[in-house]
């Protein structure tokens, strides 16, 4: 068992088996996307943040197996530049 974006990324050599909604983990399973206050290029990687909240990339996601929390859900000091 491996999680569904590794089967994505592993579709043409695996069998996909989902289970049914009642075993789904998916909803206690979240990834996160921040800048570390020690970055050295904060600007582009909040550029990069900026990205994930496109529908580009939330596309991107979706095909990948990593459906986007939507809306994404900011905590802490989240620059105004990046808030949705």
């Amino acid at each position: 068992m491996v999680y569904y974006s590794a089967a994505v990324a592993a579709r043409n050599d695996v069998e996909i088996i989902r289970f049914p909604a009642s075993v789904n983990m998916s909803d206690s399973i979240q990834n996160a996307a921040l800048v570390p206050g020690t970055a050295k290029n904060p600007r582009d990687a909040n550029g990069f943040v900026r990205f994930l909240l496109t529908a580009e990339a939330q596309t991107i996601l979706k095909e990948t197996g990593q459906p986007p929390l939507i809306p994404a859900i900011g905590k802490g000091d989240v620059p105004a530049d990046v808030q949705n």
